[in-house]
């Protein structure tokens, strides 16, 4: 996956849609010129540590940024050796991680040298975005929120319940979008009560095993 999602953003930052030039009045030239945006500070979440890492630093790089990662506090280990991986590869400091709790990541967004803020995590840690430096140029907040299953009346609630379950469970349950909600109709809200009960059991709930990792 991680593999996959670098090839990915290697591909789009050479195959970026868009003219590169063009004469649009007459006796003027047009010309779009990318350019790097700087330093990017970024802020992790704990449930996808690995994932959110690649998803941040992969347009980064490709898109010629250097980049500050703070992963969680609680989940630091395989972003630490990610690094360590692309520091046998990059030059020193293209790809730089930071360990610390809340306090050590409001200090990278309040940088005066962070020129792009990105921050996935809590509703607070989204209300600290606003406080980066004015010299960013962009600020990129994802907050946490509630995922909600919804009926219509003519649903099939044994197979809604089955997937609002499995969309609960996902991640043993540790993602903004798990379904912990569910809107029914008065009609039917003791059945797909009832429904999505049922379908909660069926899903095993033990403690992780090594093998899983």
């Amino acid at each position: 996956m991680v593999l996959d999602n670098l090839r990915y953003f290697a591909t789009l930052a050479r195959h970026v849609p868009g003219l590169p030039a063009g004469q649009y009045v007459r006796g003027f030239d047009s010309v779009m010129r990318r350019e790097p945006v700087g330093v990017c500070g970024c802020v992790a979440p704990w449930n996808y540590p690995l994932a959110m890492a690649v998803w941040k630093l992969g347009p980064a790089l490709a898109a010629g940024n250097c980049l500050v990662l703070k992963p969680a506090d609680t989940t630091p280990v395989t972003t630490s050796r990610l690094a360590e991986i692309i520091g046998e590869h990059r030059p020193v400091g293209v790809f730089n991680v930071v360990i610390g709790d809340r306090d050590t990541g409001r200090a990278l967004l309040r940088n005066a040298l962070v020129d792009l803020v990105s921050v996935t995590g809590s509703v607070a840690a989204g209300r600290r975005s606003p406080q980066a430096p004015r010299r960013a140029s962009s600020v990129f907040n994802s907050s946490s929120g509630q995922g909600t299953g919804s009926g219509v009346p003519d649903a099939d609630l044994d197979v809604a319940a089955e997937g609002i379950a499995a969309a609960a469970f996902m991640n043993a349950g540790q993602d903004r979008a798990a379904a912990t909600r569910v809107l029914a109709s008065s009609v039917d809200c003791r059945r797909a009560h009832q429904c999505a009960c049922g379908a909660g059991r069926q899903h095993e709930v033990r403690p992780g095993r090594v093998s899983d990792a």
